[in-house]
């Protein structure tokens, strides 16, 4: 019975014909690449290892020819084409794109699939946006096709944080006219068109005004408009402020617009681009309809929410969590409103499909997740209406397998949790008895849980989030009432600040993030709720957004970065229609914040200095006019239905009296 070879000693043979080639001994074929070098091989090894090349050694070699031009690969490309045939493997510079490029094209011209795939790799590891662009722009080759998706990815993705100085008008334009590029806020797109022009004022001053028309002035605030007409390259330029001026006019239009702008496609101006970073938000509890299974995606950028069917749970889950880990959103506890659940699934965003995974070492309703170093950490909650759990657990997602840690030093049901700085934080929540102000705080290399000092109140279903080196929380129920501050904790001085609170009190939602800016979805405030609101973590503010579909408390929440989900829920096609993708202009947004601009230090238990400060409602100052009416009625119905049974939809609401009812 033939057994499997031993990959030590192929690999030693493999190593010892490198070593004979290197030293040209028992070479029998000469190789001739595009520019003369010259290369004495092995004609079993070539023939084997390179597609393109087989049939004409063959036919050669029967003429006794061991002679072969390889026109189209230069030296130094073909010199690793070889050294990847005898090893699996090649010297590759990674930081020389030209060289990168070459070996892409190389590769693919001679049929080296593994070999493709291996520079690919490389490729996709060492991109950088001068590498990206030639490969984006390059039109002249087909051996590049499977390196250009990645390619134009990160160009889309990191255009506006680098923009190459030589890059084109054309080019450069065309980029910025395109939905997908991302940017979090237009300024990001004005600052970017500065520093091209700036590369070579001379000869570019004149591609102001084509590439001022990229910007979509519709998502800008007043603030940066009148920033923008000052601005030197502009304040004298008089096409320059006519293009503006146009712009706004435009835009205006669609404030209020008629059914003849709502036939037609969305201008530039006011067109939402396509978001890189989608929300979901799936399962919970609904008005009505009690455990659901629902989803729902937020376009952060259009202010829009849509349902998913096929992103549907498989069956209802509430008080469940999410966590990304490599692009992949997971979902684990939770309960089905007879059992606390002990199972987890992942989301396929290619097929649009929830997978399991193994199942925990417990049920965890109420439970609390978050997720250090690709490992996903669900901590406490609520096995039974009688045991709440210490128990904690870690997930590896490489593996497949769940590991039980050192359990947390208190009950926690209906906490929150965050990944920071290596170590994992536990805060809140219910112990059966009382809700809880405490912290803990699990390190992976010690395996154990410490105290921190508490927050300054106690909070059960609340929300917390790690950013900036810093933990924030917000809302939840306090075994009173329902909470609408927040507070923020530094590790470094082990103090908690007192943050701005939410409009509304809410306990049972969550937050996610997207940048600085943190999105508060969901809730129950008396009732679920359906209200959604962003903080400005730099500015300590909060804006009043778009509603969920429909009021869900106890979800799931995730914010994925994935183009090409967003790409597949949110069309080009939806971009050019009005009924779909028409942001509401009446309702303010976070600003744009420099990246460097720091956090508000504020000081222990007092807020952020005039974080009440009322902002103008944008464009009411600069677009003000008799027909058009601003008013506080968003024309959004905010009654839900008022004939649901109360249902206590706290951990922290289960006391005994509860339950004996």
């Amino acid at each position: 019975m033939a057994s499997d070879a031993d990959p030590v000693a192929v690999s030693t043979m493999f190593q010892n014909l490198y070593k004979l080639y290197k030293e040209s001994n028992n070479c029998d074929l000469l190789l001739l690449a595009g520019d003369g070098k010259r290369f004495n091989t092995h004609s079993f090894l070539i023939c084997a290892a390179v597609p393109k090349l087989r049939a004409k050694i063959i036919e050669n070699s029967k003429k006794g020819i061991m002679k072969l031009r390889v026109q189209e690969v230069k030296g130094r490309e073909l010199e690793l084409v070889i050294q990847f045939a005898y090893l699996g493997r090649c010297d590759l510079d990674e930081k020389d794109c030209g060289a990168v490029m070459e070996l892409i094209r190389a590769a693919a011209y001679l049929q080296i699939d593994a070999m493709e795939k291996h520079v690919l790799r490389i490729f996709e590891n060492s991109l950088n946006m001068e590498l990206a662009l030639k490969v984006h722009l390059d039109k002249s080759s087909n051996y590049l096709k499977k390196a250009s998706p990645t390619a134009e990815k990160f160009v889309l993705r990191h255009l506006l944080d680098d923009v190459p100085s030589s890059i084109s008008f054309e080019d450069f334009k065309a980029l910025l006219l395109d939905d997908r590029l991302q940017a979090s806020h237009e300024e990001k797109v004005w600052v970017a068109i500065q520093g091209w022009i700036r590369a070579d004022p001379e000869r570019r001053a004149a591609c102001l005004v084509p590439l001022l028309s990229t910007l979509r002035i519709g998502f800008v605030e007043p603030d940066f408009i009148e920033k923008l007409v000052e601005h030197e390259l502009v304040t004298h330029n008089t096409n320059a402020l006519n293009c503006i001026h146009e712009s706004i006019t435009l835009a205006q239009s669609y404030h209020e617009p008629t059914e003849e702008l709502l036939l037609g496609q969305l201008p530039t101006v006011v067109r939402p681009r396509i978001p890189h970073v989608s929300i979901l938000a799936i399962g919970g509890w609904r008005t009505g309809e009690e455990v659901c299974a629902m989803a729902e995606v937020y376009d952060h950028i259009a202010n829009k929410w849509t349902n998913v069917a096929s992103l549907q749970l498989d069956g209802p889950r509430s008080y469940h969590r999410a966590e990304v880990i490599d692009g992949i959103v997971y979902v684990v506890g939770g309960s089905d409103k007879e059992h606390s659940m002990k199972t987890g699934v992942k989301l396929d965003l290619s097929t649009f499909t929830w997978r399991p995974i193994c199942s925990m070492h417990h049920g965890r309703c109420f439970v609390s997740t978050a997720v250090m170093d690709g490992h996903l950490y669900a901590l406490g909650g609520r096995e039974s209406s009688e045991e709440r759990l210490k128990a904690a657990e870690k997930y590896d997602p490489k593996t497949d397998t769940w590991t039980k840690i050192a359990n947390t030093l208190q009950c926690h049901s209906d906490a929150a949790a965050a990944g920071l700085d290596g170590k994992v934080y536990l805060v809140g929540g219910y112990n059966g008895t009382e809700v809880m102000s405490c912290m803990e705080c699990y390190c992976p290399e010690t395996n154990t849980w410490t105290l921190l000092p508490p927050m300054n109140k106690p909070r059960s279903g609340l929300a917390c989030i790690a950013h900036r080196g810093h933990l924030f929380v917000f809302g939840g129920f306090d075994g009173t009432e329902r909470l609408s501050d927040g507070e923020r904790y530094n590790p470094k001085t082990r103090t908690w600040t007192a943050l701005a609170p939410m409009n509304i009190a809410r306990s049972t939602f969550q937050i996610v993030r997207v940048g600085d800016i943190f999105y508060a979805i969901g809730g129950y405030s008396q009732k679920p709720v359906a209200d959604v609101e962003a903080y400005d973590s730099v500015a300590d503010k909060w804006y009043t957004l778009s509603p969920m579909l429909q009021p869900t408390s106890a979800m799931a929440c995730a914010a994925f970065d994935n183009l090409s989900f967003s790409e597949s829920v949110w069309t080009q096609t939806s971009r050019a229609d009005p009924s779909i993708s028409l942001r509401d202009f009446l309702i303010e947004y976070p600003p744009f914040h420099p990246e460097d601009e720091p956090l508000p230090e504020g000081s222990l238990g007092v807020h952020h200095p005039n974080f009440l400060e009322p902002l103008p409602m944008p464009w009411n100052d600069l677009f003000a006019s008799e027909s058009m009416d601003v008013s506080d009625d968003d024309g959004v119905n905010y009654e839900h239905d008022e004939h649901i049974n109360e249902h206590l939809f706290d951990d922290s609401d289960f006391s005994s009296d509860h339950e004996d009812d």
